[in-house]
């Protein structure tokens, strides 16, 4: 198996059973609605992943060599991977395992939208009255699928997301052999 995708594999599943951890957590233990907190310590998680998937593969795979394409491969990979299967199974959730967690969501957004509703700021702009009224008419609408991957859902904000911070992690944490010793230098070459 290519060491990309075996490394984007490891740390990607890592990722994604963490974000459903969070995800169970709060939804079973702390009892908030966790749909409506998708997306915030889990894409945090991720990038952890990520810049430890990367300090993996620089330090034990490649001598200390590690450059700015391999950095965003590996982050890329390991981003879709944890993501993806985080997804996937909140949705098994959500759809097959207790209807009850998206039924409760869209009763939070209905109680938060109505008591927006009626915030100063709110009562003073008809246009932000009338938007908020049309939102919480189309609620009723919102499927589960609809939240967690079409645009504007958990999968495409996450991916967004870490996509816009992994050119940041790669060029961070690349190293080349023109920054390395004589010694990491002779390393490398006898390795290839």
């Amino acid at each position: 198996m290519n060491p990309y995708l075996r490394i984007a594999l490891i740390f990607g599943t890592v990722a994604g059973l963490s974000g459903i951890a969070y995800f169970l957590v709060l939804q079973y233990e702390v009892g908030e609605p966790a749909l409506t907190r998708l997306s915030t310590l889990d894409i945090i998680i991720t990038l952890l992943c990520i810049i430890y998937a990367m300090g993996y593969f620089r330090d034990r795979k490649q001598n200390g060599v590690l450059h700015f394409w391999e950095g965003a491969v590996i982050g890329i990979g390991t981003a879709i991977i944890g993501t993806l299967l985080m997804c996937l199974v909140i949705y098994g959730i959500v759809v097959f395992l207790d209807p009850d967690v998206f039924k409760n969501f869209i009763l939070y957004l209905q109680k938060d939208m109505s008591q927006r509703l009626t915030s100063d700021v709110i009562t003073k702009s008809p246009q932000l009255q009338q938007m908020i009224r049309t939102q919480l008419a189309a609620l009723p609408q919102i499927t589960p699928f609809d939240t967690i991957f079409f645009p504007g859902g958990a999968f495409v904000k996450n991916i967004g997301i870490e996509i816009l911070v992994i050119g940041m992690i790669a060029a961070i944490m690349r190293k080349n052999v023109n920054h390395l010793s004589q010694k990491q230098e002779t390393e490398v070459k006898k390795k290839k």
